[in-house]
């Protein structure tokens, strides 16, 4: 290629600075050797002598270059420091928590003011220290209360289950401290209301002269969350109607009604958060009874019942279901579920959790609380009384099994049974063993069927369980159905029992069939239909969710049995239900969220001329982005030099 000639403009901007620092009589000289102002910085004492100039213009020049080096990194920091405050500014969905020290008045009445700075800091301690654990981020301490962020700087695909459970946990770290305390009234520990509210806030700092607030969320929602915690009882966790409808059915409510709250203009519907659900799985907490019926997925279910069909002949299988998140992995193990009602068997589900991927076998610890029937907090004579009915019922050697399983659920034994002197590698094996043989003698007494949900989420010792099960299963009447994300890698999938199934998106047509489905009786505009599936891009809870925040809103009417368009059709909004997921999605992305920003502000597609000329980054940067946004499935590029762009999941 030729090299690039100098611009006219760029020639007399030469010659015009020339001219400035009395040097002009060599603009002709730098043009004829194609010296531009860029690349003035990068002569050396050498280039200059071979050019000609005397030792004395050699040095003016050089002194005008640095400065002018000086002034264009003053006024790209100025730009730069516009740049980022405007940069940090974020519209985003988020959860806000606001956690406020009950009683910190009369405290204050009461006890020297040095003892009741200790009491907001111990406060604040333990409450701060659940909400990381959930990964929160604490962003104002407002005298006795917390401002809690679910969402920023990183979202999760669950940012408001996580808000109401770190809700939860702080209700009994504080009940439990004071449960503790020795007698005393100034060692009573306080207690705690909590209000959350989610929607949508610009977050970031608020930067004025004189003035700087880092972190901030403007908005109603952080408002609405504290005003919801003067309803909520001591102890008690308050959640808005936005929140709630986030949660389904992953938590069980007492309604409190609609209030009247300072600052909001209409009245709010509050929700006391009672406890989590008995639900056994995330999908069954999240979907209810009400399922949309099945789309395509007919070679994936054929496999299943196929399968299905060898285990109960006593040839265990193990089947593991891969995909991205809402592809449709737990639905298709419900159809299943369904498919096989009429045959007699037996049902078990394990529930892993992003909550608890470090916790000792938590979902086996879920799932036998959900079994034996062992509801609340502490343990009672009925528990160890289930577990032993559970015990014998499996054949398994009460003497031994009994106490392993009752340190694992934490059920006192007293001195009805004999210690087991076990080092804790012993005490692990001895579990691990405890937990398989439990699934092995229900098989023998009828086919089973066990499905192990978002196992991308197990923690290790549940990951030995699971191992040493698929193992045993080979000649057992036990089928085996995995779900989880392609990052889940198992060591086992060679086995001639086993097999992967990796669920694609689905296509043009059953996306209509499904948009259809999900609408019912009554057909939607041709646009609307359009509109749903070309932005879903075949990720069944997209294209459901969508289409129900379309059903939902108030752009239909009802006309002759069809829906009609109410007014002018306009670009559809990401429903809440999917935003903590497509934004935690693109939070991943580090260095490079901010070149799919850009493309998504340019439009849905884009040529990578105008995202250079717009991202204003080096070549090789934005060539490295686009690369990592393709293998992420957030953009597809396609054309004879792969120079267009289209954005891929809304």
């Amino acid at each position: 290629m030729p090299e690039k000639q100098p611009s006219a403009d760029m020639e007399a901007a030469l010659k015009h600075w020339l001219e400035t620092v009395d040097l002009g009589q060599y603009s002709e000289l730098f043009v004829q050797h194609r010296i531009g102002l860029d690349v003035l910085p990068d002569l050396t004492e050498q280039d200059l002598i071979e050019l000609g100039l005397p030792l004395g213009d050699r040095k003016r020049l050089q002194r005008a270059v640095a400065s002018l080096t000086r002034s264009a990194k003053s006024a790209a920091g100025s730009r730069s420091d516009a740049e980022s405050v405007a940069a940090s500014a974020e519209r985003r969905q988020l959860t806000v928590m606001f956690c406020d020290m009950v009683g910190s008045t009369s405290l204050s009445e009461q006890f020297d003011p040095e003892d009741v700075r200790d009491m907001i800091a111990s406060f604040r301690e333990k409450c701060v220290g659940v909400v990381k654990r959930y990964e929160g981020f604490a962003a104002r301490y407002l005298g006795d209360g917390i401002l809690v962020y679910f969402g920023y700087p990183n979202a999760h695909e669950d940012d408001a289950e996580r808000s109401v459970r770190a809700a939860l946990e702080i209700v009994r770290s504080l009940s439990t401290a004071r449960a503790n305390d020795a007698p005393g009234v100034a060692s009573h520990g306080p207690s705690v209301r909590i209000g959350i509210a989610t929607g949508l806030v610009v977050v970031g700092d608020l930067v004025g002269r004189d003035t700087e607030e880092r972190d901030s969320a403007v908005g109603e929602t952080p408002n609405l969350a504290a005003r919801l915690q003067t309803l909520a009882p001591p102890d008690g966790v308050v959640i808005a109607s936005s929140t709630q409808a986030l949660l389904k059915g992953k938590f069980d409510y007492q309604d409190l009604g609609f209030h009247a709250l300072k600052g909001i203009s209409a009245r709010a519907r509050a929700w006391l958060v009672v406890r989590p659900s008995r639900a056994e799985t995330r999908f069954a907490a999240a979907m209810g009874p009400r399922l949309t019926p099945l789309v395509n997925r007919t070679e994936e279910v054929a496999l299943l019942l196929t399968r299905w069909q060898q285990a109960k002949a006593r040839g265990g299988q193990v089947v593991l279901l891969t995909g991205e998140p809402g592809i449709g992995k737990s639905r298709i193990v419900q159809e299943l579920r369904e498919r096989i009602a009429s045959d007699p068997h037996g049902q078990v589900s394990f529930q892993c959790s992003p909550y608890y991927s470090s916790t000792a076998f938590h979902p086996f610890i879920e799932q036998l609380k959900f079994a034996l029937g062992l509801d609340g907090e502490h343990a009672s004579a009925l528990w160890l009384t289930n577990l032993e009915a559970d015990v014998a019922g499996s054949n398994g050697n009460a003497e031994t099994v009994v106490p392993i399983l009752a340190a694992l659920l934490s059920i006192p034994t007293g001195d009805q049974y004999a210690a087991l002197d076990l080092s804790p590698q012993q005490q692990k094996d001895a579990t691990v063993a405890a937990l398989v043989n439990r699934l092995l003698a229900q098989a023998r007494k009828q086919p089973l069927l066990i499905d192990f949900e978002d196992v991308h989420w197990i923690d290790p010792t549940s990951q030995d369980v699971l191992d040493l099960l698929v193992e045993n299963v080979r000649n057992a009447s036990i089928f085996i159905v995995v779900t989880g994300r392609s990052e889940f890698q198992p060591g086992w999938t060679g086995h001639a029992h086993t097999m992967t199934a990796n669920l694609k998106r689905l296509g043009r047509q059953v996306r209509t069939t499904l948009v259809e489905r999900v609408a019912g009786d009554r057909q939607l505009p041709r646009e609307v239909v359009e509109d749903i599936i070309v932005k879903t891009d075949g990720v069944p809870l997209f294209l459901e969710e969508l289409t129900k925040a379309v059903l939902e809103s108030d752009v239909l009417t009802e006309q002759h049995g069809h829906y009609v368009l109410s007014g002018p059709w306009h670009q559809l909004a990401i429903p809440a239900t999917l935003n903590d997921s497509l934004m935690a999605r693109l939070d991943r992305m580090g260095p490079f969220k901010k070149i799919a920003q850009i493309g998504a502000t340019i439009g849905r597609e884009f040529s990578y001329e105008i995202l250079c000329a717009v991202a204003d980054a080096p070549a090789d940067q934005i060539e490295a982005a686009l690369d990592h946004l393709e293998a992420a499935g957030l953009i597809v590029r396609f054309g004879s030099c792969r120079r267009r762009c289209t954005h891929s999941g809304m």
